[in-house]
């Protein structure tokens, strides 16, 4: 059973555990999606991050390559 909260519409009181509870979907919605991009940004960084360590790797064999000629 869920009571409104005073003066907050989009909230309700669980009466059996008492936890506050957000009833507007959209807020829900909005907040996966911008957890999505953040994902997203983190996934794209580290594939960045794993070519940088690539390149670095290859110029340095490459460098070595080079002193043993």
């Amino acid at each position: 059973m869920y009571a409104k909260v005073k003066e907050h519409k989009e909230l309700v009181r669980d009466m059996e555990t008492g936890a506050i509870l957000h009833t507007d979907t959209s807020v829900l919605k909005k907040h996966e999606q911008i957890m999505f991009e953040k994902n997203k940004q983190e996934r794209l960084q580290t594939q960045i991050d794993s070519l940088k360590n690539d390149i670095s790797e290859i110029k340095e064999m490459i460098r070595s390559l080079g002193r043993v000629n």
